[in-house]
């Protein structure tokens, strides 16, 4: 399986290979104290334009918030502050203050929340 990103190429083994090093990128971080998880963790990080990497599950979609400062709190309607998909609004919060975004399989990032924010320094 292959997959074209650009004008580049990637099979199946490469990137299972390049997502191993970003989740393991990401765990390193998490104990060290320079990553974020979990949406709520990640949105907060993502407003203060603190995210450098943006890790997210593929198929991951939070459910429908309410922005109240630096919290997401369940909501239902409409309105400037409600967010139909809370990690698509992570998503464009991270590249706008020229941060990358990482997709990786389903399931790789369950145990910590199914999302995770690198803030601190390159390794």
């Amino acid at each position: 399986m292959t997959t074209t990103t650009g004008t580049s190429t990637i099979t199946r083994p490469e990137r299972t290979v390049r997502e191993s090093a970003v989740i393991a990128q990401l765990r390193d971080m998490i104990h060290v104290g320079w990553a974020e998880t979990g949406i709520d963790d990640v949105w907060a990080a993502a407003q203060r334009g603190l995210g450098r990497l943006l890790v997210v599950e593929e198929d991951y979609r939070a459910e429908t918030s309410r922005a109240v400062g630096d919290l997401l709190l369940p909501a239902s309607g409409e309105g400037s502050d409600v967010f139909d998909d809370p990690v698509q609004d992570v998503i464009g919060l991270v590249q706008g203050s020229g941060g990358a975004v990482e997709f990786v399989a389903p399931g790789s990032l369950s145990d910590i929340g199914r999302i995770g924010l690198l803030v601190g320094r390159s390794r």
